[in-house]
């Protein structure tokens, strides 16, 4: 009975000292990847949005459209001009993210049948007289029922952004040409993350950030 308990005894001694040593190595593990730069020494500040822009500049065209009437103000058949977005601050900004967010914005309004239009826009055609509303003796309403569609009324969608510190502010609109009227306009905001940098030459910080914590003895 002795030996059967010293033998017990024996058995749970070299298991504790075995967990022993296994924490210890552990341990042991986490303080060698800390100190030779095995592990990251920070995280992230805040999580990056990166949602495209192109879903964005999407949604806004849509609300363009929806506030346009496709009735008197931009009868079927009117072509639309694109004209480059531009920098608020800087007019004479070339990046390319006012060519990308304009492409975006049309390629979403020619899906929803405007007449996009390539080039320049062509010399104004003086709109024909309206014709004289007949006096009610001298007709039975099929004079409203005959009336003749308004010939196309050329437009010009234009937009500019301002970049602010962490989202850029974006604003477009529809304009008709021939009386310089705003017949649809929509503002929105677009992140700034690693995408939009790359169209934005000028958010690149150059030589990048110095670490927080020391690397190298």
């Amino acid at each position: 009975m002795k030996r059967y308990a010293l033998l017990l005894t024996a058995v749970l001694l070299a298991a504790f000292v075995l967990a022993g040593c296994s924490t210890i190595k552990e341990s042991a593990k986490d303080t060698y990847e800390f100190m030779f730069d095995r592990e990251p020494k920070s995280g992230p500040v805040y999580t990056e949005d990166d949602t495209p822009i192109i879903e964005l500049n999407s949604d806004a065209a849509d609300d363009l459209y929806r506030n346009v009437n496709q009735g008197d103000e931009l009868p079927k058949g009117s072509p639309v001009y694109v004209r480059n977005f531009t920098n608020e601050d800087n007019p004479d900004d070339t990046a390319r993210f006012g060519r990308v967010v304009a492409n975006q914005v049309a390629t979403r309004l020619a899906q929803r049948d405007l007449l996009i239009t390539d080039g320049a826009p062509r010399p104004l055609q003086p709109l024909p007289e309206p014709e004289p509303i007949p006096e009610d003796n001298a007709t039975d309403g099929s004079w409203f029922s005959q009336k003749k569609e308004l010939p196309p009324r050329p437009s010009m969608l234009t937009g500019t952004y301002y970049i602010g510190d962490t989202i850029i502010y974006m604003n477009a609109k529809l304009i008709r040409l021939e009386d310089s009227v705003v017949i649809s306009s929509a503002s929105w905001t677009l992140p700034i993350n690693d995408n939009v940098r790359e169209l934005l030459p000028q958010l690149k910080q150059p030589g990048g950030l110095q670490p927080a914590v020391r690397n190298h003895f």
